[in-house]
Parts: C-alpha cells; sequence; structure tokens
C-alpha cells in the first residue's frame, strides 16, 4: 500500500503583501490518517531563492530533510514570504510549491501564491520644507511622520499612508491633503492580512496613531480624505479661535479607538463628512 499525506488546503494564497517586507504567516495542517508513521522532506520548489520560507515542527528555511508524522497525527505548517522590491507601481506575483517527498519515493506539492505591492518605507521621517507625496506609490510610515513648524506637507489625489502600530502624522506646520471624488487620499494601519479567516485587520480600530495638529499648526485641509482605523481621528490643539485650523470636506473618518475629531479652543469647518464609529465620542469640542 502506498501511504501518502493529506493536507487541510491545495494551496496558500498571499493578498496582498509590502515588497521588501516579511509578511505575516499563513499556516496550514498537514495529515497523516494511516496506521503507521510517514516520514519526509520538505523542499520549496525554488530552492534558498525562494521568496517564501517554511516552518515545521520548529525548522525553519527553504529545506527541511527528516521529519516525520506518527500515524493518525497532524503537523502544522506556517509559511511567510517577502518579495523583493522592483520600484515598480504594478501589482506583482510570487508562485511556488512545497515539494513533500515521502521516503516512499511519492512527491505531494502545496502551492504558494503571493501578491505584492511595492512602497516608499519611511522611517522616522521629518518633514523640514514644503513637500509634495504622489500617488505613484503607497507609502509605509514607521516610527511616525513629523511637518516641522513653517513647513507644508502636501498629499496629491490618491496618495495613500499605511501607518506601522503606533506610528502617527504629527503636524507643527500644516497638512493640505486634497484628494478628489475620483482619486480619495487614503490613511490606514499597514497590516493587510486577517485577524481571523473572516476579520480583516483593516476592520479593527487602534491599528495606528491618528492625526495631530500642533498647537501652532492652522490652515489645514482634509479633502475627499479617508481616514480609518486608528486609535483617534484628528486631534486639534489650541491656537485659538481667530485663525481656521482645520476645513475637513468630504472626508471619511471612521472606526477609531478615541475621539473622531477632538477640537480645543480653536475654530474648525466640517462639512459633508462621515464622522462614525469612534470609541469615545465622534466630534469633541472644547
Amino acid at each position: 500500500k502506498d501511504y501518502v499525506l493529506e493536507f487541510s488546503a491545495d494551496t496558500v494564497c498571499f493578498d496582498t503583501v509590502f515588497a521588501g517586507v516579511a509578511s505575516a504567516s499563513a499556516q496550514f495542517m498537514i495529515y497523516n490518517q494511516n496506521d503507521m508513521g510517514i516520514r519526509f522532506d520538505a523542499l520549496m520548489g525554488a530552492g534558498t531563492s525562494s521568496p517564501f520560507r517554511m516552518n515545521l515542527d520548529g525548522e525553519g528555511g527553504a529545506v527541511i530533510t527528516g521529519l516525520e508524522i506518527q500515524a493518525h497525527d497532524s503537523l502544522f505548517c506556517f509559511v511567510s514570504v517577502n518579495m523583493e522590491q522592483t520600484g515598480q507601481p504594478d501589482i506583482m506575483q510570487a508562485l511556488d510549491s512545497i515539494r513533500f517527498v515521502l521516503e516512499s519515493g511519492a512527491v505531494q506539492n502545496v502551492h504558494l501564491k503571493a501578491y505584492g505591492m511595492n512602497a516608499v518605507r519611511l522611517r522616522g521621517k521629518r518633514i523640514e520644507a514644503d513637500t509634495l507625496l504622489d500617488s505613484a506609490l503607497p507609502y509605509l510610515i514607521f516610527d511616525s511622520l513629523y511637518v516641522a513648524e513653517g513647513a507644508t506637507l502636501m498629499l496629491a489625489p490618491g496618495t495613500r499612508l499605511y501607518f506601522h502600530k503606533d506610528a502617527v502624522l504629527d503636524v507643527a506646520g500644516r497638512l493640505v491633503a486634497k484628494g478628489t471624488v475620483d482619486s480619495v487620499i487614503m490613511m490606514r494601519g499597514d497590516r493587510l492580512d486577517y485577524m481571523l479567516q473572516d476579520l480583516m485587520y483593516d476592520d479593527l480600530a487602534g491599528q495606528w496613531g491618528g492625526i495631530r495638529l500642533r498647537g501652532g499648526s492652522y490652515g489645514n485641509r482634509l479633502e475627499w480624505c479617508d481616514i480609518h482605523g486608528g486609535q483617534w481621528g484628528v486631534i486639534a490643539d489650541s491656537t485659538g479661535s481667530d485663525l481656521l485650523k482645520l476645513s475637513v470636506i468630504s472626508s471619511i473618518i471612521h472606526n477609531v479607538d478615541g475621539n473622531g475629531i477632538q477640537a480645543t479652543d480653536c475654530r474648525i469647518e466640517v462639512a459633508n463628512s462621515q464622522i462614525t464609529n469612534a470609541g469615545v465620542t465622534c466630534v469633541d469640542i472644547t
């Protein structure tokens, strides 16, 4: 009798990951439904050049040998991917498979597929002079993005800002984010994967910080923006009511842990906008 393994999935798919950043791990189960143990090796089809990596029984890499599953037992296989950056705006695809070579000589495969996109990575970035971020590539922001006093950060229509955990857009100068109905500017967390099978991290609040407009900041504008999933939406610190601190036009601030808009001793205008699903208050004005 030829003994073979069984798998909980014939294909593992990652959709979508940032190129140059190791993905979260996906997993599938390997089952031995036979009445005797099976010994096998596991190999990436593309070997060490594969962008995929696996971990079986606590051992990771592109080639793992000397594995065994006892009769009527199972084993987890964890898989991650790190796609190479190309700098191109097009969505990329990576394909490979894990080859399970059994002691009997039988070969079985689990296919691997990943879609990835390039991004401009910003770490501790300080905007010290007037700067325009365009929409050619998304921006992956670590350690916050700071706009210094006297500087203006402009976001072109369609710009996408993905913030890492606890990263914020900290504005001491000015923020002008003017999208259009067809090219909305998006600010959200950088987790593109799923927390559970039917729950994406993008549906959860608290995935990043939020926007903070400091005391000396005024003339800020959010137009056709989608800001969601943060610890808060926009915090507008005291500036006084003589100058317009913030305009929010045709925008969405949604699904945050704290306040959607928090304004203290300042003048703001909000029109044709949606501020929803705040864990504390949608709009807090002091």
